[in-house]
């Protein structure tokens, strides 16, 4: 014992320096371990939290391959791919360790969740299909009663189909050759014509009417839209010759010797007027137009005794009418005879017109000095 006592103090005494140093230097050595141990765990805490965030997104896409199984029966083909892309997924879930045993854990309960989900959603789907069996029971008794009726309906309308079709396949055109009247004729032809006058057409206009008159030579209202329109023409000989076709057709009709009398009137020569109008002179009470017509021409030629017989025809007619006696008198008066002066007298017993009455006064002061200047010696 005394002599490790004596080594250990010679070891000291020579050692102490050193030893201090060691000493030292291993203190610092020792603590350092104490002091980074805090932060190699947290490196590990780090490392671990960074691997989770990492894994993840990874357990999300295997919880939706694992919803996507799920779906409805798919072709094989469809299934096998998602089989495929597990594989490698299920490896680095067996390296991970722990994290992934972890993981794992939501995906089974998410299934089951969905399980559950489903179940439910096959009893409602149940429950609906047996409330929804009476509906579907009373469609199909509906169906059936009018599958019952249609047979009897059906029948009746193949049998009207056939007809149709036989009738069509029946059927065929022919062209028959129909005569029409003239007077249908003349219609078309009048249809026509009034449409080209409408449109300004009036060469065709024309060729219609006398198309219509050609078939029809007796209807008055044709051959005066001929005339009217081939006076309006300036065709003024072509109007005059339609007209007097007419009044040759027809010797008692008075329309068309007035409308000849009229043109030949505008056309300043009233003396052919007169000549057209003579040759059928009606009666004043059936037409009282046509004698004062005649009347007027007669004084504008200067033929005062034809104007005298046509007033005086007219007051026979009409004996309360002053205005004829007026004529009567004037025409009277234009060949110098006396009886004038009655005339005027009887104008002023109808008429109302005081210029007129002035006029008449006036004639009457005027014979009247002439007649007692003539019966003087």
């Amino acid at each position: 014992m005394s002599l490790i006592n004596k080594v250990l103090k010679d070891l000291d005494k020579r050692g102490q320096e050193p030893f201090d140093r060691e000493a030292g230097g291993s203190a610092v050595e020792r603590s350092e371990p104490r002091t980074k141990l805090p932060w190699i765990v947290l490196g590990l805490a780090v490392v671990g939290i960074s691997a989770g965030i990492v894994l993840w997104p990874a357990s999300d896409s295997q919880t939706m391959t694992v919803y996507e199984a799920e779906q409805p029966p798919q072709p094989e083909k469809a299934q096998q791919k998602p089989v495929q892309t597990e594989s490698p997924r299920a490896e680095a879930r067996s390296n991970d360790g722990k994290l992934n045993g972890n993981l794992d854990e939501p995906e089974i309960a998410s299934t089951d969740k969905r399980a559950t989900v489903r179940q439910l959603e096959a009893g409602t789907d149940n429950k609906l299909s047996e409330s929804q069996e009476p509906e579907l029971r009373q469609t199909e008794e509906l169906a059936e009663a009018q599958s019952e009726k249609q047979p009897e309906q059906v029948p009746e309308r193949t049998e009207k189909r056939a007809e149709e079709k036989r009738t069509e396949s029946d059927s065929v055109f022919v062209k028959k050759s129909v005569d029409l009247t003239p007077e249908e004729i003349a219609q078309q032809n009048i249809e026509k014509a009034e449409k080209a006058q409408q449109q300004g057409r009036l060469t065709q206009a024309e060729e219609y009417w006398r198309q219509a008159l050609a078939v029809t030579p007796d209807n008055k209202q044709v051959r005066k839209q001929l005339a009217a329109l081939q006076y309006g023409r300036n065709k003024v000989t072509d109007a005059l010759a339609t007209l007097e076709v007419g009044f040759q057709r027809d010797r008692t009709d008075t329309d068309f010797r007035m409308l000849s009398a009229r043109i030949l009137e505008r056309e300043a020569r009233p003396g052919a007027a007169l000549n057209v109008l003579l040759k059928n002179w009606p009666s004043a009470e059936e037409k009282p137009g046509y004698s004062h017509k005649v009347a007027l021409l007669a004084q504008d030629t200067g033929h005062y005794e034809v104007a005298e017989t046509a007033y005086t025809r007219l007051t026979q007619a009409q004996p309360h009418e002053g205005r004829w006696f007026v004529g009567k008198a004037v025409a009277q008066e234009n060949q110098g005879s006396a009886a004038a002066l009655t005339s005027y007298q009887q104008a002023l017993e109808r008429v109302t017109h005081e210029p007129t009455r002035q006029f008449i006064e006036a004639k009457i002061a005027a014979l009247s000095a002439q007649a007692n200047s003539a019966g003087k010696p």
